[in-house]
């Protein structure tokens, strides 16, 4: 009986141990457990502060990368119309009179490369006319009419030429320049001057008339070796020439978009036949006063 007592004693005591080390066991299980959640969150918000510096610096790139294409893509369309006035050998000698000044039209394409600088392509057509009575004695003119087939009736000649011209020019910002010089110049907000030089070749045919009659005299860029004397050759058998032009763009902010524009240019060509007069003088001159305006795209 006794025996039966201690036994059964000492199972409770193991049972009572078993399940005291059991308790111990899940009690350390679950300490544990709440150790390794706050690590997982520890590495879940490192992740976290990771994915956000990482957001950051793509949305730097981003706006870096749309500052620098929007450079890139600083692009401009300008349409331009105005009149041509000749200043060369057949002409009045008084300045726009409607006996010098004839129309032109003009499309050009440019690109900003530097906030002082600017490239531009340009196409444009139009017309160059003029008048002349009577001729004066000078050192840069000849005194006598440029008439190879002897048709001038003596009462003054007249020609009229057709232009079309391609043309290359860079436009330089004075006030960017200025402000680069001296930064404390203080710059117009919506007005801008700019300088244009550029070179360019023109295609032409020039013909000129006795002033009274109407009748023919000579025509230069015409058929008359095929005794067509009045018939323009076709456009890319035309004489051809080169020119340089300068002068002064004044520019206009309307809106973020769109500038209005005046040019005021001036071009030499290296012909003496823009008005089909071969003259002592050898380069013909003309200017160009356009207006415009100018879209940013």
């Amino acid at each position: 009986m006794n025996f039966k007592k201690v036994i059964s004693f000492f199972l409770l005591i193991f049972f009572s141990f078993c399940v005291y080390s059991q308790n111990n066991i899940i009690f350390d299980a679950i300490q544990n457990i709440k150790k390794v959640v706050p690590q997982k969150n520890q590495i879940n918000l490192l992740s976290d502060s990771l994915n956000n510096k990482i957001r950051i610096i793509n949305s730097k790139k981003i706006k870096e990368t749309s500052v620098i294409s929007g450079k890139k893509n600083n692009w401009v369309i300008s349409l331009n119309f105005g009149i041509n006035e000749f200043r060369g050998d057949i002409r009045d000698e008084k300045s726009l009179i409607l006996s010098n000044v004839s129309n032109t039209y003009k499309i050009s394409i440019g690109k900003s490369v530097h906030e002082i600088f600017h490239i531009y392509t340009s196409f444009s057509f139009g017309n160059l006319e003029g008048i002349k009575k009577d001729y004066i004695l000078s050192q840069t003119q000849s005194t006598s009419v440029y008439d190879p087939y002897s048709n001038y009736e003596g009462s003054g000649e007249k020609f009229t030429a057709f232009l079309y011209e391609g043309e290359l020019f860079t436009s330089i910002n004075l006030q960017k320049l200025v402000k680069n010089f001296y930064p404390t110049f203080t710059e117009k907000k919506r007005f801008d001057i700019f300088y244009n030089l550029g070179m360019g070749i023109l295609s032409f045919s020039s013909m000129k008339r006795n002033v009274e009659t109407n009748n023919y005299i000579y025509a230069f860029g015409y058929n008359d070796a095929e005794g067509k004397f009045e018939e323009a050759l076709p456009l890319l058998e035309r004489p051809k020439a080169r020119y340089l032009s300068f002068g002064y763009c004044f520019n206009y902010l309307l809106s973020k978009k769109i500038n209005i524009n005046i040019h005021w240019i001036g071009k030499i060509a290296d012909t003496d036949f823009l008005d089909a007069s071969m003259m002592n003088q050898q380069n013909d001159k003309y200017r160009s006063i356009l207006l415009g305006l100018e879209y940013k795209l």
